[in-house]
């Protein structure tokens, strides 16, 4: 299994020479965290892929308020788009922002990119939720080994957005709305972020100010917006849910 994996991680290189680069931006039960920077514990990292052939990974963090927190996150596009950690727009290529995320995590966790965790992926029995069997069971994945238990900060926001059902083959968006966590930003342990340490710079900055923007605020993409279909009930999807010299290195 792993195998298969380890295919699509070399796969997620990075040519900036033909993509723009990403900057460090201010983009504009169950408990949902407020809007914040957070230390966060790298407790389980594994590979999946989607119906439609889109790789992603999950991660379960343990935050440094004793909550966790979990979620997929896209690494690449599925099969219909060439499975790419790329997209383009307006004539420019782009990475995907949940490519982006997860490579971060990866080098600012362990000093080397996502495409070059090849080495650490081993399969392992663990616990997963299956949605057949409303619960955990064991199941076989491909676990990237090198970034568990790892320590870093993550910008998580809290997001409110309108549930989506499907109707009569499609998914449209309905009057209810559900709220949730979602990975912005990545810093290393030092509050860091990749540029910045790539730059070497003496002290952390942009995590400030992404405090700054972000601290208890909320990404509401219910605003100036209507629900495709009105007094519909319906349940929200989505996720709930040899040594090599470092990237870091002079």
């Amino acid at each position: 299994m792993k195998e298969l994996y380890m295919s699509i991680l070399s796969g997620l290189k990075r040519d900036d020479s033909k993509v723009e680069a990403p900057k460090d931006t201010l983009g504009g039960g169950y408990s949902v965290l407020p809007s914040d920077a957070y230390t966060a514990l790298v407790k389980m990292a594994y590979l999946g892929k989607s119906t439609g052939g889109a790789a992603f990974i999950d991660f379960e963090f343990k935050l440094d308020n004793d909550s966790t927190h979990k979620e997929r996150i896209y690494i690449s596009s599925g099969d219909a788009k060439g499975n790419s950690n790329q997209y383009e727009r307006n004539g420019k290529k782009y990475y995907l922002p949940g490519f982006i995320v997860a490579d971060d995590i990866a080098a600012v966790t362990t000093g080397h990119l996502l495409a070059d965790q090849n080495d650490s992926v081993e399969d392992k029995i663990i616990k997963v939720y299956d949605f057949d069997a409303k619960g955990e069971v064991d199941k076989e994945v491909p676990v990237i080994t090198s970034l568990i238990g790892k320590k870093l900060k993550l910008g998580i926001r809290k997001v409110k957005e309108f549930k989506r059902k499907e109707i009569n083959g499609q998914w449209k968006t309905i009057d209810e709305v559900r709220e949730f966590n979602e990975i912005d930003k990545v810093f290393d342990e030092d509050g860091f972020t990749v540029l910045e340490k790539f730059e070497q710079n003496d002290e952390p900055e942009f995590i400030e100010q992404w405090v700054d923007r972000n601290k208890g605020k909320e990404k509401d993409l219910t605003k100036n917006k209507k629900p495709e279909v009105s007094g519909t009930a319906g349940s929200g999807s989505g996720s709930p849910l040899k040594p090599k010299k470092g990237l870091f290195d002079k």
